[in-house]
């Protein structure tokens, strides 16, 4: 793909880490590194996924990857289901990784939600039959300590 208006971008294997998965976007991703737009003609569209890529540039994208505090100690693994309340509903995301944070002495997650869900929102993720409650909170978890 090399065109006047659209640079290639190289993608690593940080760009498609455990938190990306083949139903999500890459803009939901990183969009700034995916795709690169150096001219006005590339927002004209006339590339391999442009209604996709320019629609979601122009509306945001529809989910986000957000941070997740389960309360208690049980973590909330890849793969556990999300639900808005702690009975019935549909899903409303996936856990994308999680574990014990021992850093922060207790368990983390990562999921994508709807992306109109603000920081401090409870969520419930079922695990083993039950929901169990989690905060959505910023990432990352743990603030750096080094100075660069």
């Amino acid at each position: 793909l090399t065109t006047g208006s659209v640079r290639a971008h190289r993608v690593d294997a940080q760009d498609f880490s455990n938190d990306v998965y083949i139903p999500i976007s890459t803009m939901r991703k990183r969009i700034g590194d995916t795709v690169v737009m150096t001219s006005g003609g590339a927002r004209e569209g006339g590339f391999p996924g442009a209604a996709r890529i320019l629609g979601e540039l122009r509306d945001g994208p529809s989910r986000r990857r957000v941070g997740l505090r389960p309360d208690g100690r049980a973590p909330m693994r890849e793969g556990t289901e999300v639900f808005a309340g702690p009975e019935g509903g549909a899903p409303i995301g996936t856990i994308t990784s999680g574990g014990f944070g021992p850093s922060i002495g207790g368990p983390m997650a990562m999921a994508y939600l709807p992306a109109d869900m603000p920081e401090g929102s409870i969520v419930f993720g079922e695990v083993r039959g039950k929901r169990l409650p989690a905060t959505i909170a910023p990432m990352p978890f743990q603030p750096t300590r080094y100075k660069r």
